[in-house]
């Protein structure tokens, strides 16, 4: 049997409805105790308390009154929890496969892609970058560190201008007498 949301009525005797009412109170204790502590946990103070939250995947942003908002699933090159404000814009909360190795990206909530990686330019050479994936525009910013001994000068490495940044890649240029490691990260729009 299921829940039935149609009783007791008015002119129904308890004894008749009696199984109906038991069967009501255990379809409400199963359901709710889906990603909740349950009614009769021994710890008072965790019952009706969350364990986990689970969202049906939409196929788009829900309609919202005025002042509310939401948090949801949807497809987004697999599925990602977004938010969304009454009147404002869908912001992407989760990213499905971020890369966290040595050369690397992940995104940030509202549409900025951060990229870092590593390469070895040797002395007055440069060396291309290509991101581990595209930005839809050149970066908005390149900072470049250079790993570098005790006895060497100041930051040797920067970001080449005479072949500027593109959405796909960039130059580092070494102007140290001494073969460095540079360290890159790169923000930008996704």
């Amino acid at each position: 049997m299921t829940y039935n949301p149609n009783i007791p009525n008015a002119s129904d005797i308890l004894s008749v409805s009696q199984g109906q009412l038991k069967t009501n109170f255990q379809q409400v204790n199963t359901i709710f105790s889906k990603n909740h502590v349950t009614f009769n946990n021994a710890t008072t103070a965790d019952r009706g308390k969350h364990t986990s939250v689970q969202f049906q995947r939409r196929s788009s942003a829900p309609s919202l009154d005025a002042n509310d908002g939401a948090f949801y699933t949807k497809n987004s090159s697999g599925t990602n929890v977004f938010w969304k404000r009454q009147g404002g814009s869908e912001v992407k909360i989760t990213n499905v496969d971020p890369s966290i190795g040595a050369n690397g990206y992940t995104f940030l909530p509202g549409g900025l892609l951060i990229q870092w990686g590593s390469l070895n330019v040797p002395s007055g050479e440069s060396g291309s970058i290509s991101f581990p994936i595209a930005f839809t525009v050149a970066p908005y910013s390149i900072n470049v560190t250079a790993q570098r001994s005790a006895t060497a000068n100041a930051t040797p490495m920067f970001v080449s201008s005479t072949n500027p940044p593109t959405a796909s890649n960039f130059r580092i240029v070494n102007t140290s007498s001494n073969s460095h490691t540079g360290y890159w990260m790169a923000i930008g729009p996704k």
